[in-house]
């Protein structure tokens, strides 16, 4: 997977960079860089509670604002080649009750208005983490803050954006099929 490749090569990094240049000793280096990426998930954990399963599931239906696409998204999404890994992004939609094998040929429109709630949801859930994570930069001693809490914070950030981006490239083709398949359920209802 391309989110646990980029993980592990970006804790590598900050842990080697900290053991040999950092101000904090080996064993203070890497008890406070694990403690630190406990934290990010523990709060990656509270994000997805809240925003996935205590919020009310209409926030997020495909008539409301969260799924409207804004006019430089579709061009930033080619010009980061979204498509090509896309698919390679760790999909934690499993953990949420939610699973995409149900998907057939021809989904319900009831299916794909609850894949446009699942994906806003966790689009949202995805930036709240990755901006609160910032916030876990002072759960390191002062001395860390630059050279283990932001470093954690920025690979969070960024292993947070990478599902935001491929949720929202995602959202406008699952709206034109929800619409094409409310149709295709209108015309066999009335025929």
């Amino acid at each position: 997977m391309l989110t646990i490749a980029i993980f592990l090569f970006a804790v590598a990094v900050v842990w080697t960079t900290n053991a040999l240049f950092g101000p904090l000793d080996f064993a203070d280096t890497t008890l406070w860089l694990w403690a630190n990426i406990f934290f990010q998930l523990l709060l990656s954990g509270a994000c997805a509670l809240l925003f996935c399963k205590i919020l009310p599931k209409n926030i997020y239906a495909s008539d409301k604002r969260l799924s409207k696409t804004l006019p430089f998204e579709k061009k930033l999404y080619n010009f980061l080649r979204v498509k090509k890994w896309k698919d390679r992004v760790l999909d934690t939609s499993k953990i949420s009750g939610f699973s995409k094998k149900n998907l057939s040929e021809t989904p319900s429109a009831e299916y794909l208005e609850k894949f446009v709630r699942e994906a806003n949801s966790g689009w949202v859930e995805h930036v709240a983490s990755a901006i609160l994570g910032f916030a876990l930069v002072f759960a390191c001693p002062k001395d860390a803050w630059l050279t283990i809490g932001l470093p954690v914070a920025a690979i969070s950030a960024l292993l947070n954006l990478m599902p935001v981006c491929s949720l929202r490239y995602t959202i406008p083709r699952l709206l034109a099929a929800l619409k094409m398949q409310k149709r295709k359920e209108e015309r066999a209802a009335n025929a």
